[in-house]
Protein backbone atom coordinates (compact mmCIF):
# COMPACT_ATOMS: atom_id res chain seq x y z
CA UNK A 1 0.00 0.00 0.00
CA UNK A 2 1.16 3.72 -0.99
CA UNK A 3 2.80 5.42 2.11
CA UNK A 4 0.55 8.44 0.95
CA UNK A 5 -2.73 6.35 1.03
CA UNK A 6 -2.41 5.36 4.60
CA UNK A 7 -5.07 6.55 7.12
CA UNK A 8 -2.60 8.48 8.69
CA UNK A 9 -2.02 11.25 5.46
CA UNK A 10 -5.03 10.68 4.35
CA UNK A 11 -6.45 14.27 3.70
CA UNK A 12 -8.91 15.46 6.02
CA UNK A 13 -11.93 17.40 5.52
CA UNK A 14 -11.77 20.89 6.65
CA UNK A 15 -14.57 20.60 9.36
CA UNK A 16 -12.78 17.83 10.86
CA UNK A 17 -10.08 19.97 11.40
CA UNK A 18 -11.83 23.05 12.82
CA UNK A 19 -12.31 21.91 16.55
CA UNK A 20 -8.70 21.51 16.72
CA UNK A 21 -7.64 24.49 15.35
CA UNK A 22 -10.18 26.39 18.00
CA UNK A 23 -8.66 24.66 20.57
CA UNK A 24 -4.96 25.19 20.01
CA UNK A 25 -5.25 29.26 19.12
CA UNK A 26 -7.82 29.31 22.25
CA UNK A 27 -5.29 28.03 24.13
CA UNK A 28 -2.44 29.86 22.92
CA UNK A 29 -4.41 33.41 23.21
CA UNK A 30 -5.40 32.02 27.07
CA UNK A 31 -1.95 32.05 27.78
CA UNK A 32 -0.66 35.42 26.56
CA UNK A 33 -4.33 37.26 27.97
CA UNK A 34 -3.32 35.52 31.44
CA UNK A 35 0.43 37.22 31.31
CA UNK A 36 -0.93 40.72 30.20
CA UNK A 37 -3.52 40.41 33.05
CA UNK A 38 -0.80 39.76 35.67
CA UNK A 39 1.73 42.11 33.95
CA UNK A 40 1.23 45.24 36.28
CA UNK A 41 1.58 43.19 39.28
CA UNK A 42 5.06 41.07 37.85
CA UNK A 43 6.90 44.34 36.50
CA UNK A 44 4.80 47.22 38.66
CA UNK A 45 2.30 49.56 37.25
CA UNK A 46 4.97 51.99 36.13
CA UNK A 47 6.67 49.50 34.25
CA UNK A 48 3.40 47.86 32.95
CA UNK A 49 2.22 51.06 31.40
CA UNK A 50 5.20 51.38 28.63
CA UNK A 51 5.50 47.45 28.32
CA UNK A 52 2.71 44.55 26.93
CA UNK A 53 3.94 41.45 26.46
CA UNK A 54 2.92 40.06 23.25
CA UNK A 55 3.14 36.74 22.25
CA UNK A 56 4.85 33.21 24.35
CA UNK A 57 5.96 30.58 21.85
CA UNK A 58 8.63 27.77 23.03
CA UNK A 59 9.37 29.28 26.35
CA UNK A 60 10.26 32.22 25.30
CA UNK A 61 8.26 35.97 26.01
CA UNK A 62 7.94 38.59 23.98
CA UNK A 63 7.33 41.82 25.47
CA UNK A 64 7.05 45.62 23.40
CA UNK A 65 8.78 48.37 25.09
CA UNK A 66 6.82 51.67 23.83
CA UNK A 67 10.19 53.95 24.79
CA UNK A 68 14.15 52.98 24.97
CA UNK A 69 13.75 53.94 28.79
CA UNK A 70 10.81 50.93 29.46
CA UNK A 71 12.55 48.77 27.45
CA UNK A 72 15.94 49.33 29.36
CA UNK A 73 13.96 49.42 32.85
CA UNK A 74 13.14 46.12 31.49
CA UNK A 75 15.80 44.82 31.00
CA UNK A 76 17.33 45.62 34.38
CA UNK A 77 13.99 43.49 35.93
CA UNK A 78 14.20 40.32 33.59
CA UNK A 79 15.63 37.91 35.94
CA UNK A 80 13.00 38.93 38.58
CA UNK A 81 10.21 38.90 36.35
CA UNK A 82 10.76 35.79 35.00
CA UNK A 83 10.91 34.31 37.90
CA UNK A 84 7.79 35.94 39.40
CA UNK A 85 5.72 34.53 36.19
CA UNK A 86 6.84 31.02 36.76
CA UNK A 87 6.24 31.24 40.45
CA UNK A 88 2.52 32.95 39.47
CA UNK A 89 2.29 28.90 38.09
CA UNK A 90 0.86 27.86 34.68
CA UNK A 91 3.97 28.67 32.54
CA UNK A 92 7.05 28.09 32.06
CA UNK A 93 9.20 31.13 30.42
CA UNK A 94 12.96 30.39 29.78
CA UNK A 95 13.67 33.83 28.24
CA UNK A 96 11.53 36.81 27.41
CA UNK A 97 12.63 39.28 24.70
CA UNK A 98 12.15 42.70 24.51
CA UNK A 99 11.23 44.93 21.42
CA UNK A 100 10.44 48.00 20.39
CA UNK A 101 7.00 48.45 20.12
CA UNK A 102 3.27 49.53 21.29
Amino acid sequence: MNKLRSAKFMPKAIGELIPTVIQQATHKHRAIHELQRKWPRIVGKELARHTRPVSLRKGTLCVHADDPGANFALSLEKPKAIERLNASGGLQIEEMVIRAGE
